[in-house]
């Protein structure tokens, strides 16, 4: 079934295109529910991504295994929940599923979201990247769908399937999502500054990078000229790491577990209103 656009989510992508500044990063972590997105935004972070890894995992799924309708749903909670601006992680758009791009796009626009990123490798994580052209193809075809309505973020995931990947293809990659519309690009994975700096130098749209460990921090991202930094599904394994520890600190800690529930208490009753 089609989904006739609303524009509930114009209003959000445009405020969320202007806060992409190079050297002035708006920062993104990324929700995998509703309750982590109401306390992200509760903590001030002014705009919100979701990651496929993480969303997959609450539906008890392994990152691209996921049904792409119920990412699709979880997405849309998460933006209906917030006000920040939410951009959604839809992986390589669901094509072999058989979801055309008006169709996602018209979806994203109806559930006021404020933007959509499509990545360049097939779901299937033991396959390479799409070729070039065809991966162009896509997210031009998105470009044009999403007609200003939403903020496309063009991904070349190399580096995610090989991180020995060469910079220059994913590069002319860039390059090329650049040409066919993207409006923000994104090569999860590259975070050493030298190679940060040659796609800067090489295209002209805003930056996003992804943190992760070993990565610059954010002020270092910043002087760089980036225009965004997200989390991908660490905040997840962040706060799952508070679950590795309970049976020791059930047996050896119980003050420490205490406070620091106490706290997460706090945070959810203050997001969620309660």
């Amino acid at each position: 079934m089609k989904i006739v656009p609303t524009g509930a989510g114009e209003p959000r992508a445009a405020a969320f295109l202007q806060q992409h500044v190079p050297g002035r990063p708006v920062l993104m972590p990324n929700a995998w529910d509703v309750a982590s997105a109401a306390c992200l935004t509760a903590l001030g972070f002014e705009a919100i991504g979701t990651s496929s890894a993480a969303v997959a995992a609450t539906l008890g799924a392994a990152d691209g295994a996921a049904e792409p309708m119920r990412m699709y749903e979880s997405a849309a909670a998460i933006a209906g929940a917030v006000a920040a601006p939410v951009s959604a992680d839809f992986e390589d758009g669901y094509a072999a599923a058989g979801v055309a791009v008006d169709d996602l796009v018209a979806r994203s626009v109806a559930a006021g979201l404020a933007g959509i990123s499509l990545e360049d490798c097939p779901r299937a994580r033991d396959e390479p990247p799409y070729p070039v052209a065809e991966a162009s193809r896509r997210i031009r075809a998105a470009a044009q769908a999403c007609a200003g309505r939403l903020v496309l973020t063009g991904r070349a995931d190399g580096r995610m399937r090989d991180p020995d990947a060469d910079l220059g293809k994913i590069i002319a990659r860039l390059v090329a999502y650049e040409e066919a519309g993207a409006a923000v690009l994104f090569a999860p994975a590259v975070t050493e500054p030298a190679e940060l700096r040659r796609i800067l130098d090489a295209t002209t749209v805003p930056l996003s990078v992804m943190w992760m460990p070993g990565a610059p921090s954010i002020a270092e991202l910043a002087d760089l000229g980036v225009a965004r930094v997200s989390l991908g599904p660490f905040p997840m394994y962040a706060a799952y790491a508070g679950l590795a520890g309970l049976p020791d600190a059930l047996a050896t800690d119980a003050a420490t577990f205490s406070a620091t529930a106490a706290a997460g208490a706090d945070l959810l009753t203050r997001a969620l209103g309660g």
